[in-house]
């Protein structure tokens, strides 16, 4: 039978015992190996996320390489009072034409008009045209092409993870918007909006999920609300377009700090 000192200096012997000299160096060797593997946890999280955002950057700046050609033309209409004046919509922008298309222009305006899935003339006498961008909504000219607006939808498609399709205007301007979420109605020219029929639910195409993955709306509103008590996000010009209290987004706000992100 083991007397009292010999089972102490067992115990000793096996590490068990942290109270003394040697106790406190065990004790410090044990925290610094935490810390190491914490410290190399940490630095792979970090650099999959960097990795992560070279690569979709990347592909989002040749989207050739996901399937998406670069300058394909996506949408094209004519002003119905003036057959000369064509616009065209493609990946990167809105292009015009003033002479039946024989030279184009992109169009000036505050904010670049990517994706231009659709564009659609007011009828009769109206000199409104209504052009969608598939990620950041829809977007509307009073005067023929001139000077642009925003058309609030109530949400920002990259966000929410829908793509806007196609537009449909009435002779007195009820607008039908098509989306992969199913078919919005607006009768009050764009001022306020309701779901019709029931919801419909696509795929993503890759470009779409790439470019969720990069800008972080795939991960959700947390992702944005981060962004926003972070040092980067403090400084944003931008970081004001999330509401935590009713988390609602203003579109236009939200398309600059997509823009930003790319």
């Amino acid at each position: 039978m083991a007397t009292p000192g010999l089972r102490r200096r067992l115990h000793l012997h096996r590490g068990g015992d942290t109270t003394g000299p040697n106790g406190a160096e065990r004790r410090g060797k044990i925290l610094n190996e935490q810390s190491r593997k914490l410290h190399r946890q940490v630095g792979i999280a970090i650099s999959v996320v960097v990795i992560s955002l070279a690569v979709t950057g990347f592909l989002l700046n040749h989207p050739g390489l996901l399937g998406a050609p670069v300058e394909r033309t996506l949408s094209l209409a004519v002003n119905p009072t003036d057959p000369d004046h064509l616009l065209r919509g493609t990946r990167r922008t809105l292009y015009a034409s003033h002479d039946a298309g024989h030279t184009w222009a992109e169009v000036p305006m505050l904010f670049p008009a990517e994706k231009v899935v659709d564009i659609t003339y007011g009828s009769g006498q109206s000199t409104s045209v209504y052009v969608v961008l598939q990620d950041d909504g829809l977007i509307r000219s009073r005067d023929g092409g001139f000077v642009w607006e925003r058309v609030p939808i109530g949400f920002v498609p990259v966000v929410e993870g829908i793509r806007l399709d196609k537009i449909a205007v009435s002779a007195d301007e009820r607008l039908s918007l098509w989306t992969s979420n199913g078919l919005f109605l607006s009768e009050d020219k764009g001022t306020s909006w309701r779901s019709v029929g029931e919801s419909s639910s696509e795929a993503y195409d890759w470009y779409a999920l790439v470019h969720q993955l990069h800008t972080g709306y795939y991960f959700g509103s947390w992702f944005v609300l981060w962004l926003r008590v972070s040092p980067h996000g403090r400084r944003h010009p931008a970081a004001m377009w999330y509401s935590p209290q009713n988390a609602q987004f203003d579109s236009s706000a939200a398309a600059y700090i997509i823009r930003s992100c790319r």
